[in-house]
């Protein structure tokens, strides 16, 4: 099941999407797992301002270039970076040689998100938190043609891991 040529999964939704969990099931597969959150802990950088997911996101790439030179499949779990910012920047500087990028959105119900993720909501309802992607500040999906985007309501982390590789094959990654 697993790819024939380096390649990148960068997994984004909204906090409760599943990203964490369908990036496991790619560990699974030998993948690299890049987790936000313990990107975020290394820097002790809890802003999730759009200015800091954005600088979230170049951390990430970076590490995702660095990571790419000794494990040539990696995938990636973030709460969605903004397009002009965060993706395009990623797409167009930072990742544009080396591993094949491929943007996936998990796309989940905000109520489902709500159930799977109590503890942040209840966090951003008593004030402790701001500034989260879908869960107090919009949620930017991916644009027409920039990635796949995939319901996760129904289907087991296995069933969207092996989803996301044969639509990865579909478009001759590997």
């Amino acid at each position: 099941m697993g790819p024939v040529a380096p390649w990148v999964v960068w997994l984004i939704g909204p906090s409760g999407a599943g990203k964490t969990t369908v990036a496991e099931e790619f560990a699974r597969y030998g993948f690299f797992h890049l987790e936000s959150c313990d990107v975020r802990g290394a820097w002790g950088d809890n802003d999730f301002t759009r200015a800091g997911v954005c600088r979230q996101t170049h951390r990430l790439a970076h590490m995702v270039r660095a990571a790419s030179r000794n494990h040539p499949h990696v995938v990636v779990a973030s709460v969605a970076p903004h397009y002009e910012d965060g993706r395009r920047v990623v797409t167009e500087r930072i990742l544009h040689e080396g591993p094949r990028l491929r943007w996936v959105e998990l796309v989940t119900p905000v109520d489902v998100c709500r159930v799977r993720r109590p503890r942040l909501w209840a966090m951003q309802a008593e004030g402790a938190v701001a500034h989260v992607a879908g869960v107090d500040v919009p949620f930017e999906s991916l644009h027409p043609g920039e990635g796949l985007r995939i319901e996760t309501v129904g289907q087991s982390p296995s069933q969207i891991a092996r989803a996301i590789f044969s639509w990865c094959r579909g478009e001759g990654s590997v």
